[in-house]
């Protein structure tokens, strides 16, 4: 669903429309800044997340802006990431789209070794580093927390202090899922714009499609008032 919003709506660098294989080719962590940035122009930027308070049980509602938490991955890290672990240095990559659906079929298949093949699909060889190294359990955990840190997006976390006993709160947000929660928001609300004017003024679809968002905004409230 990422790649089909990327390609519908986004452009290269030249401008032209971003093809499938490129939108697949991008780091996790640009398609949710691209996604986010594609939430935040429909015309509903603020997103609302709600969050219990651990010491006193506060519910708390946060709101924030969609385009500017994209604006964390305006300038990321390298898109290598180096782990430490027993006198070795290992070089990953930051996962790609192309990763993660080359993942779907490994988890089904092998879920036990599940971590250790997208481990080893991230891997970058070096010549200063023994080939021999096993990415044991310890890589592998040392690998989640610097590949969190090289992707603040992925890793997404909201913090906040409850206005009721002051505790710090903090909750894990799916950023993928909240923009594409949006878009559908977005999606409905252009659905019944359609039909509103459909039956007001007995024009097609694509006729509606075509005219300008302005002018599509200003029959709709002359529809309204009437």
């Amino acid at each position: 669903m990422i790649t089909e919003v990327l390609t519908a709506c986004g452009r290269d660098e030249d401008g032209r429309p971003l093809s499938p294989s490129a939108a697949w080719s991008l780091t996790v962590g640009t398609r949710l800044a691209a996604l986010l940035r594609v939430a935040a122009e429909s015309g509903n930027a603020l997103a609302a997340v709600t969050m219990s308070c651990p010491a006193c049980g506060e519910v708390l509602e946060s709101e924030f802006d969609l385009g500017a938490v994209a604006e964390l991955e305006a300038a990321p890290p390298a898109d290598l990431v180096h782990v430490s672990h027993g006198g070795a240095t290992l070089m990953f990559r930051r996962p790609t789209g192309e990763d993660q659906r080359g993942w779907v079929a490994a988890a089904a298949a092998e879920p036990e070794s599940a971590a250790r093949a997208m481990a080893a699909r991230l891997r970058v060889a070096a010549d200063d580093v023994r080939s021999e190294v096993p990415l044991d359990d310890e890589w592998i955990a040392r690998l989640d927390q610097a590949l969190a840190a090289a992707d603040p997006l992925v890793s997404f976390v909201l913090s906040a202090g409850c206005p009721s006993c002051g505790a710090a709160c903090s909750r894990p947000v799916d950023l993928a899922a909240l923009a594409l929660a949006q878009l559908r928001a977005v999606q409905g609300q252009l659905y019944d714009s359609v039909h509103r004017l459909a039956l007001a003024y007995h024009w097609t679809e694509r006729e509606i499609f075509d005219l300008p968002a302005g002018r599509r905004t200003r029959y709709l409230s002359l529809v309204g008032a009437a």
